[in-house]
């Protein structure tokens, strides 16, 4: 239908229907993961509710995604250079696979953004109960 920017046109349609920027898709992986990192940086800032650590959270996976991580591989890569012996390539390869890994991930976020708390649910636990109209049954 557009014919040569028909897979810009798909790209920002799709987008839109999950909310994603379009930005994000147009720059590419690093540079729209960067930019999606300052998105969550400034809605820690201006769109932060007191009540959940939603949006720190948000920042640092990101942050923790794009630099951290990223700069935790490059300095095993750089430090261990290919004249390293083969005890010291899979200590890097298995720090480099802990690094990714969802727990250490948790970990990270749990420590500096807070342990991770359901909007509206109370610290004490336990489902919450609608209040029945119905008169209480007298005990036998």
């Amino acid at each position: 239908m557009f014919g040569a920017a028909d897979p810009l046109v798909n790209m920002v349609v799709s987008n839109a229907r999950y909310n994603r920027s379009a930005a994000d898709s147009m720059l590419g992986p690093g540079l729209g993961a960067t930019s999606k990192t300052i998105d969550t940086g400034l809605a820690v800032v201006l769109g932060n509710s007191p009540n959940t650590n939603t949006q720190e959270r948000k920042f640092v996976r990101n942050f923790y995604d794009v630099l951290l991580e990223s700069s935790l591989n490059y300095l095993i890569s750089k430090k261990l250079g290919p004249a390293a012996g083969p005890i010291s390539k899979m200590t890097g390869a298995a720090i480099t696979q802990l690094a990714g890994s969802g727990k250490v991930k948790e970990m990270v976020l749990s420590a500096t953004a807070g342990p991770y708390k359901k909007p509206g649910r109370s610290m004490s636990g336990g489902r919450p109960t609608r209040k029945s109209s119905r008169p209480e049954r007298p005990s036998r």
